[in-house]
C-alpha cells in the first residue's frame, strides 16, 4: 500500500490544533512504547503556539486518562478510537502510562519553535563550528547594526581606504540634493546582512574590495557617459530631421513628440512615459484633424522612423536609469562588508550569535553532513515530524529540514504532519516563502513519499454572517487584485464551510471629506470609541476587543486617544516598560546618584515624589525645597516622608542589588507590579552578561527601552490594540480594524538582486538595485522581476486583509476612508477601494452612508462572560538588603519562618552577638554570616554600626574586655527543670559575674523577671551576679543596668 504524508490545508479558525493533537496521540496510543513522544519533532513558528500544542496534548492525556467506559466520548476520543481501532480501556491505560513518562522526561517533550530546534543543531555543533557553547543568543539585532555601523564611521581617518570611501559616499548624497549624512543610508543597508532573502547574493560579493566596487563604478560612470551622449545626439537628430521635413512643432498633437524629444535632449529623463504618446505614435496619431494635407502626408511618411527612433531611444533611457540605480547602492554596497567585519568584532566580544543567522549556521555546516550524523549529534533520530504554519517557513528553514525528514520517511513507521494555510502567509519581508507550501500540495517535492492534501472546510471560530461575508468579499476582490491565476484560483476556491455559531455582524465603517491627516485620524478615533462603547452597552468587556492596526504609529495615536477617554488598553505601546513610572523612576535615582549634577534626574525624582505621597505642599514648593539641595541633604530631606535611602550602599552593592535596595527603600513594591518585574529581570541578564558598571547600564537601557516591553496580563480587561502580523493565530469576540487603507502596490525602500554578466560588470554577477516603476523596462530579466515582485505584493497584501478580517468571533468592524475620485471611481489598489467596489457589485453603495451593515450585532450571551481572575496584588521582591536569604538548617534556626520576623524578634541579633567575645571578633563575625548568605550588605551594614555602639558604650565596654572570660548563650542545666540560657554571662572575677540580655522589643515586666531568675539560679551556685543589664535596641540603644 502507498504511503503518504499529510497536508493539513488549514484555512483560518478551521480546527487546525485539534487535528494535529489528534494526529501526535494517534502515534502515542499505537506506539509499544510510552515514550514513542522522544521520537516526535513538533515544530512550529512563535512561543505561544508552543506552549497552546504542549498544553492541548497533556489536557488532552489527562482527559483521556479518566474515561468514563458508559458515558458518551469526547469528538477527541471517537476520532482516535475509529482511526486506530483502540477501545476506552486501551486508550485509558495507554494515556495513564504516557502522560506519567512525559511528565518525567518533560525535556525530551520535543515541542519547539523552529529557532530553538536549529539552536540545538548549533549548540551541538559548536565545535565543527568553532563557536564557544556557551554562547548567547541575541534577537534584537537593529542595536548591534547601528552600533556596528557606528563604529565602522569612527574609523574614518585610520583607515585611508574606507575613509576615502566615506567621504566620496558623502558627496555623492550632496550632489544628488540629499543630506551628506551617511549613517541613515549605511543603516538600511546593513540589514540586507541578516535578511535571509539577500544571504546567496551577500555570500557572492564577500570577496569583493574597495577597489572592486571602486573599478565598477568608473565603469558604470564611463557606461553612463556614453549612452546619455547617444541619446542626446538620438534626440538632436531627430529634431532636425523633423524640421528638415518643413515641420513644426505645432504640427504635431499637443506638441507632444517635439516636446519630449527636447525634455530627453536637456538630459531630464524623468517622467517621460508616463502619458499616451507612446501608443499614439505607435497607431500613428500624430497631427490634430486641422492640419493640411501637405503635412499629414509627411508624417505619415515618416511615423514608422519616428517610432523606430522613439523606441530606441526609450531603451537607451532605460538602460541609463539602470546604471542610475546601480550606482545608488554601489557605494553603500561596497562598504557593507566593512560593516560586517564590525559586527563580527562585536559578536566575538560579547559572545552571541544573532537569531537571524541560525539557518545560515545550519544550512552551511550540514548540507554536506549525512542525516544520520546529524542525528547522532544531537542525540535522537526523529520518526515523526509536525510541522505548522509551514507557510511562514523559509527556504533556508525547510532545506535544512529536508535531509532529516527524508531519512526518517525512507524507514518503516515513520510520518510527516505539514499544516498551513498559503492565504496567511505574511512574512515573506523575513525568508518566509509561500510558493513552498504549493509546490509541497502539488508533490513538487524531492520525497518520494507523496503528499496527501487534506481540505480543513468549516470555521469553528466565526459566526456564520462573518464567515458569509469573508467567502463573498474574497472571491470577489480574487477576479480584479491578483495578475497571478495560481492567486487568483486560492481566494476564488477559498470557501468556507460554516459552523453551529449562528448569527454575527460585520460593518464597513467608510469615512468621508477627511481633508488633512488630522481630520482622518480624529474621525478614525472617533469611531472606534463609538464601537467601543456599543460593545460594552450589548454586554461585552473591554477585555473582548481586539483594535487592529497595519503600523506601531497608528496603534500609539489610537492609544493616545483612548487613554485621554479613560478607556483601559493594552497595546505594545503600553506594555513598554519605559511607560512605568516605577521604572523610570529606578533610573532617574540611578542616574542622579552616579552624576548629581544633573538637574533632570533630580526634576524627575522630585515629580514623581510629589505625585505618588499625596503631599498638601504644592508641587511648586516641593520642588523649591528640594532642588538645590546636594545629594546628602537631598536625601535626608526625604526622611520627612518615611523613606530612608542610603546612596553609600548603591556603591557597595551589585547593580541587581542596588536596584532591589531604590525599590525597597523607596516602597515601589507594594503591589504585583510587572513592569518591575521585567526590568529586574532584564537587570539580571544584564549582569551576567556583562561587568555591571552602572552608567554602562544605563546608557544600555536607554538605547533598549523602545524595545522591551512586558507580557499583556491575560486577565486584565483592557481593549487590546496590535499589529495584524501580531494578531496571527489569534481570536477575539470583536475585533475593529482601523485604518483599511493599505495600497497593495505601496512599499518602502524596496529593493531587488538583478543578475547580470560578470564579464560585463567587473567580475559581479548581482548588483542590488531600488525597485520601483523603472524596473519593468530593464530589459527581459527586469521585467520578469518586477512581474513576481508585483505579484508577490499581490499575495502578501490580501493575504494581510485576510488575516486582518479572520480573527473575530462575534463582530468585525472594518473601518476606512473613502478612495473614490471625483468621478466616484475607486482606487481598485487600496482596500478602501475594493470594500467600496464589492458594496457597488452587491448593489450596497452610497456615497452618503457612512457605515454599510452585515448581519445583526446582539447582546453577549452573560454565561460566556469570564470570571474575574484572583490576582494577587502583592508585589513580592527578595530584595537583599532585607531578605535576600539562602535557607538552610543553619539559616531556618536563625529565622524561623521569615525575615521580617525573625528581626522584630531579634533572632539575628542575638545569633551575631553569640558569636562576638569582643570586639575583635566583629568583623570576622560578620563576615562568616554574610558569606554563608545569612545577612547582605546592607544588613551587614546595618549591625556592624548598631555592634560597635554597644561595644563602645560607656556602660558596656567595659563587659566587652577580651582579657575577661565570658560565655554566650550557654545552657545552665538544672537538677529538676529545663535548662536555662542567657545571652551572655561575664566574669569579673572567680565567683563575681555580670547577666547581660539583648531584647529587641518594647520591655515588659517577664523581661525583668528573666533576667531575676537567672540571677536566682547562679546565686544558689554560688555566683555573686554584680551587675544585670538589658540591652534594648528596639528604637534606639538603650542600656539599663540594675
Amino acid at each position: 500500500m502507498e504511503h503518504f504524508y499529510n497536508i493539513y490545508n488549514a484555512s483560518a479558525g478551521s480546527g487546525k490544533t485539534f487535528n494535529l493533537v489528534k494526529e501526535y496521540l494517534k502515534i502515542l496510543l499505537t506506539d509499544e512504547q510510552v515514550d514513542s513522544y522522544k521520537k516526535i519533532l513538533s515544530i512550529t513558528f512563535t512561543n505561544k503556539a508552543v506552549n497552546e500544542m504542549k498544553s492541548r496534548i497533556i489536557e488532552n492525556l489527562n482527559q483521556l486518562t479518566k474515561i468514563n467506559l458508559k458515558e458518551k466520548s469526547s469528538p477527541l476520543l471517537d476520532s482516535i478510537k475509529k482511526e486506530t481501532g483502540l477501545t476506552n480501556q486501551e486508550i485509558q491505560l495507554k494515556s495513564i502510562s504516557i502522560l506519567k513518562s512525559i511528565l518525567i522526561n518533560y525535556a525530551s517533550f520535543n515541542i519547539s519553535t523552529i529557532d530553538k530546534f536549529t539552536q540545538k543543531i548549533i549548540r551541538n555543533f559548536a565545535y565543527e563550528i568553532k563557536i564557544p557553547v556557551n554562547y548567547e543568543v541575541e534577537i534584537k539585532t537593529k542595536d548591534l547594526l547601528e552600533e556596528s555601523t557606528a563604529k565602522l564611521i569612527s574609523k574614518a581617518g585610520s583607515d585611508n581606504r574606507l575613509t576615502k570611501a566615506l567621504i566620496n559616499f558623502s558627496f555623492e548624497k550632496s550632489a544628488n540634493d540629499k543630506s551628506w549624512d551617511i549613517e541613515y543610508d549605511l543603516n538600511n543597508i546593513s540589514k540586507l546582512l541578516l535578511n535571509e532573502n539577500h544571504f546567496e547574493q551577500i555570500s557572492a560579493i564577500e570577496n569583493k574590495n574597495l577597489e572592486d566596487f571602486e573599478k565598477l563604478k568608473k565603469q558604470i560612470d564611463d557606461n553612463k557617459i556614453k549612452i546619455e551622449s547617444e541619446i542626446i545626439n538620438e534626440a538632436t537628430n531627430c529634431l532636425n530631421f523633423i524640421y528638415s521635413k518643413g515641420l513644426e512643432d505645432s504640427d504635431f498633437l499637443s506638441q507632444a513628440l517635439p516636446k519630449h524629444l527636447k525634455k530627453v535632449k536637456s538630459k531630464n529623463f524623468n517622467a517621460l512615459y508616463t502619458n499616451q504618446l507612446e501608443a499614439n505614435i505607435q497607431k500613428g496619431y500624430l497631427y490634430k484633424k486641422t492640419l493640411s494635407e501637405d503635412k499629414k502626408s509627411i508624417l505619415d511618411s515618416i511615423k514608422e522612423e519616428l517610432y523606430i527612433v522613439f523606441s530606441s531611444l526609450k531603451k537607451k533611457i532605460f538602460k541609463f536609469k539602470f546604471y542610475e540605480n546601480i550606482q545608488s547602492n554601489n557605494r553603500p554596497l561596497s562598504i557593507l562588508k566593512h560593516i560586517n567585519s564590525e559586527l563580527e568584532i562585536i559578536k566575538k566580544e560579547k559572545n552571541i550569535i544573532l537569531i537571524s543567522e541560525f539557518n545560515k549556521i545550519v544550512n552551511n555546516q550540514i548540507k554536506n553532513q549525512p542525516a544520520l550524523f546529524v542525528y547522532e549529534k544531537i542525540g535522537v533520530k526523529y520518526k515523526h515530524f509536525f510541522i505548522d504554519e509551514f507557510q511562514d517557513t523559509s527556504k533556508l528553514q525547510w532545506t535544512n529540514l529536508i535531509p532529516l525528514i527524508e531519512n526518517s520517511l525512507s524507514s518503516e513507521n515513520s510520518s510527516l504532519s505539514i499544516s498551513g494555510d498559503i492565504k496567511q502567509a505574511i512574512y515573506r519581508w523575513r525568508g518566509g516563502e509561500p510558493e513552498q507550501l504549493l509546490k509541497l500540495c502539488n508533490n513538487n517535492t524531492e520525497f518520494l513519499t507523496k503528499s496527501k492534501v487534506i481540505n480543513l472546510e468549516t470555521n469553528y471560530r466565526s459566526k456564520n454572517e462573518i464567515i458569509k461575508f469573508n467567502n463573498s468579499l474574497f472571491a470577489h476582490i480574487s477576479q480584479f487584485v491578483f495578475t497571478s491565476e495560481i492567486h487568483k484560483d486560492i481566494y476564488k476556491n477559498c470557501q468556507q464551510d460554516y459552523n453551529n455559531n449562528l448569527g454575527g455582524y460585520v460593518g464597513i465603517n467608510i469615512l468621508n471629506d477627511l481633508d488633512s491627516i488630522a481630520e482622518k485620524e480624529n474621525a478614525y478615533n472617533l469611531k472606534i470609541q463609538k464601537i467601543v462603547e456599543a460593545s460594552l452597552k450589548n454586554g461585552f468587556e473591554l477585555r473582548d476587543i481586539c483594535i487592529l492596526v497595519r503600523t506601531n504609529d497608528q496603534g500609539v495615536k489610537i492609544s493616545d486617544f483612548l487613554n485621554k477617554k479613560d478607556i483601559d488598553i493594552i497595546s505594545s505601546e503600553t506594555l513598554l516598560i519605559s511607560k512605568s513610572e516605577e521604572v523610570e523612576f529606578i533610573i532617574a535615582i540611578l542616574k542622579f546618584c552616579s552624576q548629581p549634577n544633573l538637574v533632570n534626574s533630580k526634576l524627575d525624582i522630585i515629580n514623581y515624589l510629589h505625585r505618588t505621597n499625596n503631599l498638601k505642599k504644592s508641587k511648586h514648593s516641593f520642588i523649591k525645597g528640594l532642588i538645590k539641595k546636594n545629594k546628602k541633604e537631598f536625601f535626608k530631606e526625604l526622611h520627612k516622608l518615611n523613606l530612608y535611602f542610603d546612596y553609600n550602599i548603591l556603591t557597595k552593592s551589585s547593580l541587581y542589588e542596588a536596584i532591589e535596595y531604590i525599590i525597597y527603600a523607596f516602597k515601589l513594591s507594594k503591589k504585583s507590579n510587572n513592569y518591575i518585574q521585567f526590568f529586574l529581570d532584564f537587570t539580571f541578564d544584564y549582569s551576567n552578561k556583562n561587568f555591571a558598571n552602572t552608567q554602562d547600564f544605563i546608557n544600555h537601557y536607554e538605547s533598549k527601552k523602545d524595545t522591551l516591553s512586558i507580557v499583556a496580563p491575560e486577565e486584565s480587561d483592557a481593549v487590546k490594540i496590535m499589529t495584524i502580523h501580531k494578531s496571527k493565530g489569534l481570536e477575539f469576540p470583536i475585533v475593529i480594524y482601523a485604518y483599511a487603507d493599505i495600497d497593495v502596490y505601496k512599499e518602502k525602500d524596496a529593493k531587488e538582486w538583478y543578475p547580470v554578466s560578470k564579464d560585463e560588470f567587473n567580475g559581479f554577477n548581482n548588483l542590488l538595485l531600488n525597485f520601483n516603476k523603472d524596473f519593468e523596462f530593464f530589459g527581459d530579466i527586469g521585467n520578469l522581476i518586477y512581474k513576481t515582485h508585483q505579484m508577490n505584493l499581490e499575495l502578501d497584501n490580501i493575504n494581510l486583509l485576510y488575516v486582518a478580517l479572520t480573527r473575530a468571533q462575534n463582530e468585525l468592524h472594518i473601518i476606512c476612508s473613502n478612495s473614490c475620485n471625483k468621478k466616484g471611481e475607486e482606487n481598485l489598489k487600496k482596500y478602501s477601494g475594493m470594500f467600496i467596489n464589492y458594496l457597488k457589485k452587491n448593489d450596497l453603495w452610497n456615497a452618503n452612508i457612512e457605515t454599510f451593515e452585515f448581519g445583526q450585532k446582539i447582546k453577549k450571551d452573560i454565561s460566556t462572560k469570564k470570571l474575574n481572575t484572583s490576582i494577587i496584588d502583592e508585589f513580592i521582591i527578595n530584595p537583599k538588603e532585607v531578605h535576600d536569604i539562602n535557607i538552610d538548617a543553619k539559616s531556618a534556626k536563625i529565622w524561623g519562618t521569615s525575615l521580617e520576623e525573625a528581626t522584630n524578634n531579634g533572632n539575628l541579633l542575638h545569633e551575631i552577638m553569640s558569636k562576638i567575645k569582643s570586639k575583635q571578633d566583629l568583623e570576622r563575625v560578620l563576615k562568616d554570616f554574610y558569606e554563608n548568605g545569612t545577612i547582605n550588605t546592607i544588613l551587614k551594614e546595618k549591625y556592624r554600626q548598631l555592634i560597635i555602639e554597644i561595644l563602645d558604650h560607656e556602660k558596656l565596654s567595659h563587659y566587652y574586655n577580651p582579657d575577661l572570660k565570658s560565655y554566650n548563650e550557654k545552657d545552665i542545666i538544672l537538677k529538676n527543670s529545663d535548662p536555662i540560657r542567657a545571652d551572655r554571662i561575664v566574669f569579673n572575677s572567680d565567683k563575681e559575674i555580670c547577666v547581660i540580655d539583648y531584647k529587641t522589643g518594647k520591655l515588659k515586666k517577664e523581661d525583668y523577671d528573666q533576667i531575676n531568675s537567672y540571677e536566682l539560679v547562679l546565686s544558689n551556685m554560688g555566683y555573686t551576679v554584680k551587675d544585670k543589664i538589658i540591652i534594648n535596641t528596639a528604637n534606639r540603644l538603650e542600656v539599663i543596668k540594675f
